[in-house]
């Protein structure tokens, strides 16, 4: 019987230009996922940027509301203020001046202090999402605006002294059992040029440094939401 024996294939090398071209692929496909994951991290950044100025947006139309309630408020103080320290050349002897100084004095002891809602600001730089920020004229306003409001926090420093009046107050205004007041000056007479002298700080400083900073803030407030309103594309009520 006759065995036939198959002649063996030989195995022939691949071209190196086959190589080359599977090289070529894998690097294109690792290359394409690369880019691909990139562009989706941009977007997602892109969106929880927008997402957070969004808030911040919120919040910065709350303090603008706030901020001209405020200056209003303390505009009037200043009136009421002014018209209290016209009682020093006035005397409290007099039942009308008593009244009208009493009438002052309920109205001057009201703080009208401004206070930001900076949470989504806050939020932003303690989850490190301030990152995601390219445009530095976003962030240089956005980091303006928080020094402002830093600033008054020290200005509100004036209500120390209006504390201290209204201390002194103590020591010269007496009620009776009737429950009608009067101001008995024989009993402490240091005292009333106390309290009017701390009502002239407190005026000095609301009208020199507190409403100008309160008025600052309001308008770099106003600015900021025309700026992220502008760059992120938000809807303008």
């Amino acid at each position: 019987m006759e065995v036939h024996h198959h002649p063996q294939l030989e195995h022939k090398p691949k071209p190196w230009k086959e190589y080359f071209l599977e090289f070529i692929m894998i690097f294109l496909a690792v290359t394409m996922g690369f880019i691909a994951e990139n562009i989706r991290e941009k977007i997602s950044e892109r969106e929880t940027e927008k997402s957070n100025m969004e808030l911040v947006v919120d919040n910065l139309k709350e303090d603008t509301a706030s901020l001209n309630f405020v200056i209003k408020k303390n505009m009037r103080s200043l009136e009421i203020i002014d018209s209290l320290l016209l009682l020093r050349d006035k005397s409290l002897k007099d039942s009308n001046n008593v009244k009208t100084f009493y009438r002052l004095y309920y109205q001057c002891a009201l703080n009208y202090s401004f206070i930001s809602n900076s949470s989504a600001f806050e939020l932003m730089k303690n989850s490190g999402s301030l990152r995601f920020l390219k445009n530095k004229t976003v962030m240089g306003n956005l980091y303006k605006y928080d020094y402002l409001r830093k600033i008054i926090l020290l200005n509100e420093g004036y209500q120390l002294y209006k504390d201290k009046a209204i201390g002194e107050a103590v020591n010269f205004t007496v009620f009776d059992n009737r429950h009608s007041s009067f101001i008995d000056l024989d009993q402490n007479k240091g005292a009333l040029n106390r309290f009017y002298g701390n009502y002239f700080v407190t005026e000095a400083v609301i009208s020199t440094a507190y409403i100008p900073q309160l008025k600052q803030e309001l308008e770099q407030g106003t600015k900021l939401i025309h700026i992220l309103e502008e760059e992120y594309h938000l809807k303008k009520e």
